[in-house]
């Protein structure tokens, strides 16, 4: 099944909009039974959920949550953040 259901994300961070192409059964069944995005869309990757989710891109992500990057700037994780 084809990735072609667009969702527009506009970042409250940077003001971009990021497009997450996803299958359109699963968006519905998102949208009708409030599933959450992890249980609707399990073949995003962690940052494409957020992305869905809070709507921020994924370079911001990368500056907001460092910890979860590499050097080269790949997901490696979360990681516990300090307070």
């Amino acid at each position: 099944m084809e990735r072609n259901y667009p969702i527009e994300c506009h970042c409250h961070q940077c003001g971009s909009v990021t497009v997450i192409y996803v299958h359109e059964a699963d968006y519905v069944k998102r949208i009708s039974r409030r599933s959450p995005v992890q249980n609707s869309f399990p073949y995003l990757t962690m940052p494409e959920r957020e992305t869905v989710i809070s709507g921020m891109c994924v370079e911001c992500q990368k500056r907001v949550f460092p910890l979860n990057y590499d050097k080269d700037g790949n997901w490696v994780g979360y990681h516990d953040i300090p307070f």
